[in-house]
């Protein structure tokens, strides 16, 4: 594996999920070789989307033993979902992570979705002070969705200068992860499957009554959504990518 991308927030129902299903879309459509992790065991949503799905269990005595088969995956990029209490798994199993992947040559970029909560805004910054120095990349992508603008960041947000010398010397970047929907968002627990998938209109594996549901959200004017938003936002993740040197 060349580089391992995970999304980490220890407050739920900020987007980690949605930064990761846009990671993997990101790739996909440039033609990598995907392995997918998960190790929020309370709410498998990656797995739910992508069977194949390995669970990595950082709490396990067999921790370090699994972040090296992690990192020496033959896959071109690895992307692991996390849940909002394995923040703390996180920060204890990094020294670890970081040393394995500089003995497998391995990148690590970390996606930090931001809303306008303060200790979400504290969490995320002091996380890149801590790692961003041992070489970790980080994506930190402003959530203007649920009401919030791009105007109420500057008002707080914009203001961690830690933050801002992270991204003018590299090791950061910023984007804007813009409305999906929600109701486009929280039903793809319920269809079980990608973006790209939804776009295709690909719900045959549902029961008939289901497919019917799915079709009524997912209709002809919300796949047609759903695809600008991931023509959109895919360009700008690999911008993101690029800017942190990233390989594509």
């Amino acid at each position: 594996m060349k580089t391992l991308v995970e999304a980490v927030e220890a407050k739920g129902g900020v987007g980690k999920s949605l930064s990761i299903e846009l990671a993997i879309s990101t790739l996909k459509g440039l033609g990598k070789s995907i392995a997918t992790f998960e190790c929020d065991s309370s709410n498998a949503t990656t797995t739910s989307r992508y069977p194949d799905t390995k669970f990595v269990d950082l709490e396990s005595i067999k921790a370090v033993g699994s972040l090296v088969t992690l990192f020496s995956n033959a896959a071109d990029f690895g992307v692991m979902d996390t849940g909002a209490r394995d923040e703390k798994i996180i920060r204890k199993a990094m020294p670890a992570m970081i040393e394995t992947a500089a003995q497998t040559k391995c990148q690590i970029v970390v996606l930090r979705p931001i809303t306008l909560d303060v200790s979400v805004h504290k969490n995320a910054t002091e996380f890149a002070k801590d790692y961003c120095p041992e070489g970790v990349k980080i994506v930190f992508l402003r959530s203007v969705a649920c009401g919030r603008s791009s105007d109420a960041f500057k008002r707080r947000w914009d203001k961690y200068e830690n933050k801002n010398k992270l991204v003018a010397s590299g090791a950061a970047f910023e984007m804007d992860l813009e409305d999906l929907g929600a109701e486009y968002a929280e039903n793809l627990s319920f269809v079980k499957k990608p973006l790209r998938d939804v776009v295709a209109g690909r719900f045959d594996h549902l029961s008939a009554k289901s497919q019917l549901e799915a079709k009524e959200i997912y209709d002809a004017d919300a796949r047609a959504h759903i695809a600008l938003w991931l023509k959109a936002h895919e360009a700008k993740f690999a911008e993101a990518l690029r800017a942190l040197g990233v390989k594509l």
